[in-house]
């Protein structure tokens, strides 16, 4: 419903089935892996990051640490 106030409600896909990782939810969606992203978010303190990313590649908290500061 509230993404309907937006007109998106037909851009929201959900499944039955789970696409917690990669390969599954690119089964899911019969495309290749690398078509899947990956959102990761991030907080410290008052401060939070949103990071969308290719599915295939990784993060390292380490490095996502230091934007903050």
């Amino acid at each position: 419903e509230y993404f309907k106030g937006f007109g998106m409600e037909d851009k929201i896909l959900l499944f039955e089935e789970s696409s917690a990782t990669v390969e599954m939810a690119a089964e899911r969606l019969q495309v290749i892996p690398a078509r899947i992203a990956k959102t990761l978010s991030f907080r410290s303190g008052n401060s939070c990051m949103l990071v969308v990313t290719l599915a295939i590649k990784r993060s390292t908290m380490p490095s996502s640490r230091r934007s903050f500061q």
